[in-house]
């Protein structure tokens, strides 16, 4: 098959492999021009983590606290107070256990016969094992607290934010700027339960780094100083390292998503039909090639950056590591510790860099996830503005004249009004049709009849009862919308039905949907299905739903 040009006929063969090479790719060309912003909405805290500084991370780290506390608090108050014990009771045993390690080499390593020495260092022994075994089954209790506290911050989160989406008035859903921000609070609900792990995790690094530091102290504190100093270029490296790989992925950004939109299009059971016909399989592919081989100098390029500063970090931190030990040394060599203490210290030293590097790697996470988790937040306060207030008033139960007088709307964000000064009066049994051009204002009239919109000026009326002044809820109790794009419910066929009225479906039994059924002969298409009525919809061909169950 042929298809027409300019200068004639032109083999889809040929054209399928005239694909461009990626020297003469042109992304312009090809995707068109896209405004900077064109990213999700929350993409702006992705710039804002490219210019935080640690030092602002820190000073904002109790905020951040108290924020996930008072998470974990709301969602499981009891399981909090058990993991903040937990905690604690780790960071004890583990100082304890670290003191009994002193005990025991001191006994090791004093003079006297042999098997009197190992006598004297059992019951210090047995406590390093018993500290050990305790530390590991308080491991254990936390992790089993922290695996019921997740899932239940997840739901309080979710749980709020659907209650208000779907309370929330559908005017609100008009505004782009309202609904961008709804998109970014879903990804900032996620972070709530993040956030409270990355508070549990600096609990602990907190906990440990307590424990050796009193350890420390007790043996000689100018070593509790150095060992700080110690960790900060392997902090310092971890933190840029980070910051390498979030700029690269911000940067990419674009890229990412085209080569996602590739991949989608490619594989995608709509578009085969199309690929197929008008020959573009190799020019996709060539496309997502020069994406994928960018993608790949790019990280091998992030890569290098991240081993420069890795090994930056860790010769400086390796240095300021021989300072300590280099004190530590001196200190035995003076006798201003023994020789006991000094192994006690070596232990210590190790237990508390491991909890420093821990902290700073937390603290940069957690600071992302407060970031995410604050659109949540404004989102919320901003929905909870929008809920109708419930009012005791109810609207007529089978209105005879349902009249507009005099009524105007406006989208948000927009100059245009859609409506301005609509009368319209509609009576009990009769069916009027409103015939206009696109954008005439059609269904936006139908909407506020129903009493889903509320008019900017104006008045609706059932009965003369302006709908204003009544209960939200007893208005839907007497209409039955079919939007022109009705929603397709991944359910049974039974329920879809159903969602007209979903109360009838438990009240008056699952075959109360069948005289709908059969009223619309959607009957003799669901008695076709693999399971009838109960077939779910899912996956299944669409059905035309029976809406407006009554």
């Amino acid at each position: 098959m042929e298809r027409a040009s300019e200068n004639g006929p032109v083999p889809t063969q040929q054209k399928a492999s005239s694909a461009p090479s990626a020297a003469e790719h042109d992304p312009v060309l090809t995707y068109g021009k896209e405004d900077d912003d064109g990213v999700r909405p929350w993409a702006r805290h992705d710039r804002t983590m490219a210019r935080t500084g640690v030092r602002t991370m820190a000073r904002r780290l109790p905020g951040l606290l108290r924020l996930a506390w008072s998470l974990a608090w709301e969602a499981d108050r009891a399981g909090l107070v058990v993991m903040v014990v937990l905690r604690v009771l780790a960071g004890v045993v583990e100082a304890g256990g670290l003191l009994a390690v002193a005990g025991a080499l001191t006994a090791v390593l004093r003079d006297g016969p042999t098997p009197q020495r190992l006598r004297d260092a059992l019951p210090a022994l047995v406590l390093v094992v018993a500290a050990e075994v305790l530390r590991s089954g308080l491991a254990a209790a936390t992790n089993l607290v922290r695996v019921r506290l997740g899932p239940r911050v997840d739901r309080v989160c979710l749980v709020r934010l659907l209650d208000l989406a779907t309370r929330t008035s559908i005017m609100a859903f008009d505004d782009p700027r309202f609904v961008d921000d709804l998109d970014a609070a879903e990804r900032g609900a996620a972070s709530g339960r993040q956030l409270v792990d990355n508070a549990i995790e600096m609990l602990t690094s907190v906990v440990r780094i307590a424990a050796a530091g009193s350890v420390l102290g007790v043996l000689h504190p100018v070593l509790l100083p150095l060992l700080v100093l110690s960790i900060l270029p392997d902090g310092w490296a971890s933190l840029r390292s980070a910051r390498l790989a979030h700029a690269s992925w911000l940067g990419r950004l674009r890229q990412v998503r085209r080569q996602y939109m590739l991949r989608y299009h490619m594989t995608a059971r709509e578009c085969a039909a199309e690929i197929r016909s008008f020959g573009l399989g190799r020019f996709l592919l060539d496309e997502y090639t020069i994406l994928a081989r960018e993608q790949e100098a790019e990280q091998v390029r992030v890569g290098r950056g991240q081993a420069r500063y890795r090994l930056t970090g860790e010769a400086v931190s390796g240095l300021a590591l021989g300072v300590v030990y280099g004190t530590l040394i001196g200190l035995l060599n003076a006798g201003v510790m023994p020789l006991a203490a000094g192994g006690t210290a070596v232990l210590a030293i190790r237990t508390g860099r491991s909890a420093l590097a821990s902290a700073l790697t937390t603290l940069n996470t957690a600071y992302e996830n407060f970031l995410y988790f604050g659109e949540y937040r404004a989102w919320i306060a901003q929905a909870s503005q929008l809920v109708p207030e419930p009012r005791e008033r109810a609207a007529p139960a089978r209105p005879a004249v349902v009249r507009a007088e005099n009524v105007a709307y406006t989208y948000p964000r927009t100059d245009t009004p859609a409506l301005r000064g609509v009368t319209v009066e509609l009576r009990r049994g009769e069916v009027v049709a409103f015939v206009g051009v696109n954008g005439s204002g059609k269904s936006t009239l139908a909407k506020i009849l129903a009493g889903l919109y509320e008019p900017d000026t104006g008045t609706v009326s059932w009965d003369g009862v302006d709908l204003a002044g009544v209960d939200p809820d007893s208005v839907r109790e007497s209409i039955s919308v079919i939007p022109q794009d009705y929603t397709q419910w991944p359910m049974s066929a039974r329920l879809n039905i159903a969602v007209g009225r979903i109360t009838r479906l438990a009240a008056d039994g699952p075959d109360s949907v069948i005289p709908a059924a059969r009223a619309t002969e959607a009957d003799e298409v669901i008695e076709k299905l693999p399971h009838g009525y109960d077939t779910s919809l899912g996956c299944k061909p669409r059905l035309t739903y029976v809406h407006g169950w009554r």
